[in-house]
């Protein structure tokens, strides 16, 4: 505001403007109000203020503004102080009541509210989806027997069923399919190391095996499997 519109040059308005604080500092996570935030308008609705004119509420106030300084007309500028004034006001009721709650804290005698202490209150017990009588709710109590029902007939047959029950373990012991090799390649045994020169290059045996690779075609990808031996 200063760098836009210069500053208020030495007198009240400039006193009030190095004298400003931030009451929402003194609100938030420390004062909880039944409202659904920590705005002015909420905060002041709830301890009772009433504005005159809500109809420059919210972008309507900075439209009012921008009109005004484009045309200067008398009754724009009346509404824009008329709810500025009113915001004030509400400040001004907000402070007090947080004045009132400081002196509550250092004398609980000195004022009588509707004040509860967040320390004091006593948690809530926590919900049980299953409790006693099979459920926390009675609707739940029908939903949880259907889905019984639903477990209980996927299982039931399988052991009842001596059918089923053979196949299923039939199932259990199918064994795992071999893949199938698309390429064998034979390499002559070497009889020493290129490296270090030992001799000892087949202690367990080690002369049958088998490669994973993948190879890309135009129509995709496509596993390939090299089997190879060393004789």
């Amino acid at each position: 505001m200063r760098k836009r519109y210069g500053g208020a040059g030495a007198g009240i308005a400039a006193t009030a403007l190095d004298a400003m604080i931030n009451v929402l500092s003194f609100v938030f996570a420390q004062i909880y109000f039944p409202s659904h935030s920590n705005s002015l308008k909420d905060l002041a609705s709830c301890l009772g203020f009433a504005w005159p004119d809500t109809a420059l509420f919210g972008p309507n106030s900075i439209r009012s503004r921008i009109m005004w300084e484009r045309s200067h007309e008398t009754a724009i500028r009346k509404a824009l102080i008329t709810y500025n004034v009113a915001d004030c006001k509400a400040l001004q009721c907000l402070c007090n009541h947080l004045s009132v709650l400081s002196d509550r804290s250092t004398n609980p005698q000195t004022a009588i509210l509707d004040l509860v202490n967040v320390d004091e209150l006593k948690p809530l017990s926590r919900f049980h989806l299953m409790n006693k009588d099979g459920a926390a709710l009675p609707a739940f109590k029908t939903i949880n027997k259907a889905a019984y029902w639903d477990y209980q007939r996927t299982r039931v047959y399988v052991r009842t069923s001596k059918i089923i029950k053979k196949a299923s373990r039939q199932r259990s012991w199918v064994r795992a399919k071999r893949l199938r090799t698309e390429r064998t390649v034979r390499y002559p045994a070497p009889t020493y190391c290129s490296r270090c020169g030992g001799t000892d290059l087949f202690r367990r045996q080690a002369r049958n095996l088998l490669m994973h690779d993948i190879r890309f075609m135009d129509s995709g990808a496509k596993g390939w499997l090299t089997r190879v031996f060393i004789e």
